[in-house]
C-alpha cells in the first residue's frame, strides 16, 4: 500500500471510530486529525470536505457488504439455501468489521439518498434480484418485493442494532444460525418448515 493510501485509510479508520461513537455533525475535523496524529489540513488533501469522507465510508461499506454477499449466492443452489447462506454471509461479514457495520447501522439512513451504487455494489439490489428470480420462478409467492426484502432484512437489521445499543452481547454471527431461520420463515413460501 502507497503512502497516500495509508494515510488515506488512516483517516477513514480514525473518522469512522469517532462517528460510531460521537456522530457526524459532532465529530470535528480537528478530533479527527488528532485521533490520527497528523494536522487538520492533512484531511483535507484527501477529502473536500468532512462530509464527503462520510459518505465514502458509507459507500465502502455497502461495496464490501455487496461484494461479500454476492460470494454467498451460488449458481443452481436452492432459494432456501441461497437465503440461508445469505443470513450467514451479512452476520460474518458483520462480526468481520462490526465498526464499519455499525456506522452502517447508525447512518445509512441519513445519507444513502446522496449516494449512487454500480448495481453490484449494491447488496440491497443483490437481494431484490435472488428475491425476484425466485417469485418469477414460483418459488415463493409474488407479492410486492420491497415487502419481502424489507421482512427479511428487519430481521437482521433489527437484532443488529440489539447489539449496537448494548441489548446484546456481540457479535451478531453467533446468531447467525437462528436469523437464517427466521428470515426463511419470513421470506420463503406460505407453508415453509
Amino acid at each position: 500500500m502507497r503512502k497516500v493510501e495509508r494515510t488515506r485509510h488512516r483517516l477513514k479508520r480514525g473518522a469512522l471510530e469517532l462517528f460510531v461513537h460521537q456522530g457526524i455533525s459532532e465529530t470535528t475535523t480537528r478530533q479527527i486529525a488528532a485521533a490520527c496524529d497528523m494536522s487538520e489540513g492533512n484531511i483535507y488533501r484527501h477529502f473536500p470536505s468532512k462530509e464527503e469522507l462520510a459518505r465514502e465510508l458509507l459507500h465502502d461499506e455497502m461495496v464490501r457488504l455487496a461484494t461479500g454477499l454476492r460470494g454467498a449466492v451460488a449458481v443452481d443452489t436452492p432459494f432456501k439455501e441461497t437465503v440461508l447462506a445469505l443470513v450467514r454471509a451479512y452476520c460474518r461479514l458483520a462480526a468481520e468489521d462490526w465498526l464499519g457495520f455499525s456506522y452502517h447501522l447508525r447512518f445509512q439512513h441519513e445519507m444513502l439518498g446522496d449516494l449512487t451504487f454500480d448495481p453490484q455494489d449494491d447488496p440491497v439490489a443483490l437481494i431484490r434480484d435472488v428475491v425476484e428470480a425466485a417469485m418469477q420462478a414460483g418459488v415463493i409467492p409474488v407479492r410486492p418485493v420491497e415487502l419481502v426484502i424489507g421482512m427479511g432484512l428487519g430481521v437482521v437489521m433489527q437484532t443488529a442494532l440489539q447489539i449496537l445499543y448494548g441489548r446484546l452481547p456481540e457479535p451478531l454471527d453467533d446468531y447467525a444460525d437462528e436469523l437464517a431461520e427466521a428470515v426463511w420463515r419470513v421470506v420463503g413460501p406460505v407453508d415453509a418448515p
